[in-house]
């Protein structure tokens, strides 16, 4: 899964600390469906679902198997791979499958299990009471992830807790308590930005999508193990975590001396980087048993291919910003390999350049991306789809056929480096083509991609939800111009969107410049004054600069003919106070040396006529001789 992973990572990458309030990005990795007629689903796409009768239910069977594109610097030799046995093997060459939609459930609950200081895991239903979809066929409900509801609750610390309930009348509306559930993995670094702490605050935060569409199979199987493979370089890098020992390590860079925090359980303080050498260090059970397991972790990456700079940047990711991951935003259409939530298609479904307000937020799947977005500034957003092999960006609406987005020189370069650091499918295989969507792909209305962008400032395109589905959907809820200090995702969406988590504010905002400036009472300030100076002093350069462009380049004749026969013709308020009558003397006025030239040559043109005047009297002369 070579592109799809490094895709992600090169985003991750993407979202720094030093980012300031700007729109957001979103972006759409599109996979080209695979020409082979076999039901095996492969890297290079989808392939369709076999036909089966109207209205039975559809089956999970969707074994399919595909392997990752193994770098050539990391293959191992012939002699290595008769070592280790089978196992090892695998290791080496590591194999990836498309994951069903219980295999992620399981796998996420697992990576939260792991790894309980570097992420979180919830669902939508938990964490925003929203209720869960189920299929229905001909009028009856069929079982639907069965798994996502145990029996028994083990109480086993995965969710956060006093989350709101579902709501009832949305529950029975969508069919009862069952249904497949939206899982959200969280990951940031929990002991080095505590939650409720400034840094916590400040994270730069970005938005993975799986499937919007529940027949796009690569993208949730993509983003978990991206996440996977970052949060164990990250757990690895933390290692070994306990004071007091040699500044020097064994082998691969045993003392994490250079990591980012404590990744583990979240026991020692945090961010303390700092270990003390010692001459004679003495060492707990509990200190070898770390090293081991540094050692262990460390060797084990590097076998699969990632080395020590590679491991220290991926755990890097996992500490400087907070990735907010959906596998399967659609997850009932994933669940049953079919493109559409219940009959209705996800990716029509956000408020953006639509007409009818009964015609979105109509999805679980929707939803659910709405109450993220209402509770997160998301710098950067990416979101997998199937049918070709692109990075496309804004625009993706016909609204906007004909323009470019306000942001699209740095989407552009962003995208362009995502396919560079990508790649195609194989060393033979071109880079992802990028561009906008309305030119690479196609329009829709709805869509998650110009929604994401755009919903928060481009509020004339904006409309109020008010959809009938699952017992309905607040219309406030769509309303993306409120309070910041509601805290609680009530206000707009971006500009102003309720801060993440309740924290403290993420970024600062700026006052907004006034249409009209005017003179107050208030007397300016020492720095004040020292910035008008300043440009005052600029403006008088810029103008000195112009001025003798002007007396260089323009003849003065047309000077003069500008200012006097034009000047009055013109409207236009710039023109009227460039030329200003003060300053038509200064313009006019010649060098004394200019001035002695012209009088020079009027004489020597005067001396030339008279001498031209000389030699053709004297010609005259000899020809009548």
């Amino acid at each position: 899964m070579k592109f799809p992973r490094a895709a992600l990572l090169g985003l991750l990458a993407s979202a720094s600390l030093s980012d300031a309030a700007f729109r957001r990005s979103a972006f759409g990795f599109f996979s080209r469906p695979s020409s082979s007629s076999s039901s095996m689903v492969s890297l290079r796409g989808i392939v369709a679902p076999e036909p089966r009768e109207r209205g039975a239910a559809p089956s999970r069977d969707r074994a399919g198997a595909f392997d990752d594109d193994i770098n050539p610097r990391h293959r191992a030799t012939e002699e290595e791979r008769e070592e280790g046995g089978e196992e090892e093997k695998e290791r080496r060459h590591r194999r990836y499958r498309l994951l069903t939609n219980e295999e992620i459930s399981t796998r996420l609950r697992s990576l939260a299990e792991r790894y309980p200081s570097l992420c979180t895991l919830t669902s939508a239903q938990e964490a925003f009471g929203l209720p869960t979809a189920s299929f229905t066929a001909g009028g009856a409900t069929v079982e639907s992830c069965p798994y996502d509801h145990p029996r028994h609750d083990n109480h086993d610390n995965i969710f956060a807790n006093h989350t709101p309930a579902a709501d009832p009348t949305a529950t029975a509306a969508a069919g009862g308590g069952g249904g497949c559930k939206n899982w959200i993995l969280t990951i940031e670094d929990s002991v080095a930005h505590p939650p409720g702490s400034t840094s916590w605050g400040e994270l730069p935060e970005v938005f993975l999508s799986g499937a919007l569409h529940g027949n796009e199979r690569v993208g949730p199987t993509a983003v978990l193990e991206a996440a996977e493979l970052i949060l164990e370089a990250a757990s690895c890098e933390a290692l070994p975590r306990a004071r007091g020992r040699n500044g020097g390590g064994e082998g691969d860079g045993t003392n994490a001396g250079g990591n980012a925090g404590d990744f583990g359980d979240g026991n020692a303080n945090a961010g303390d980087v700092s270990y003390a050498r010692s001459s004679s260090p003495v060492f707990s059970p509990s200190d070898d048993e770390e090293l081991r397991l540094a050692r262990l972790c460390r060797s084990d990456l590097s076998r699969r291919g990632i080395s020590p700079s590679y491991r220290q940047w991926l755990a890097r990711l996992a500490t400087t910003r907070r990735i907010v991951i959906v596998p399967a935003a659609n997850a009932l259409g994933y669940e049953f390999n079919r493109r559409e939530e219940n009959g209705i298609d996800p990716n029509r479904d956000f408020p953006y350049d639509q007409t009818d307000p009964s015609k979105c937020m109509r999805t679980i799947a929707g939803r659910t991306i709405n109450e993220l977005f209402r509770n997160h500034m998301f710098q950067l957003s990416l979101t997998f789809h199937g049918g070709m092999e692109v990075v496309a960006y804004e625009w993706g609406n016909p609204s906007h056929l004909s323009y470019t987005s306000p942001d699209d020189e740095a989407q552009s370069q962003i995208a362009t480096g995502f396919s560079r650091y990508g790649g195609g499918w194989s060393p033979s295989s071109p880079s992802y083509r990028t561009g906008p969507m309305n030119d690479l792909v196609y329009y829709v209305r709805g869509g998650f991609e110009d929604w994401a962008y755009a919903a928060s400032w481009d509020t004339e395109r904006v409309i109020q939800c008010d959809p009938s589905t699952y017992g309905g959907y607040d219309p406030q809820k769509t309303t993306y111009q409120g309070d910041d200090d509601d805290g609680g995702g009530g206000g707009g969406h971006g500009g102003g969107i309720g801060l993440a988590h309740h924290g403290p504010p993420s970024i600062v905002q700026l006052p907004q410049v006034p249409s009209t400036m005017r003179q107050t009472d208030v007397p300016p300030t020492d720095r004040e004054r020292v910035e008008v100076e300043i440009i005052k002093s600029l403006i008088d350069s810029y103008f000195g600069i112009v001025r003798k462009n002007y007396i260089d380049m323009v003849p003065k004749t047309v000077m003069h003919f500008l200012v006097n026969h034009v000047r009055d013709a013109m409207q236009n308020e710039l023109v009227a106070e460039l030329y200003r009558d003060a300053e038509v003397p200064m313009l006019m006025r010649e060098a004394d040396d200019v001035a002695q030239r012209r009088e020079t040559c009027v004489e020597m043109r005067e001396l030339l006529g008279r001498a031209l005047e000389i030699v053709n009297e004297v010609r005259d002369f000899n020809t009548f001789k």
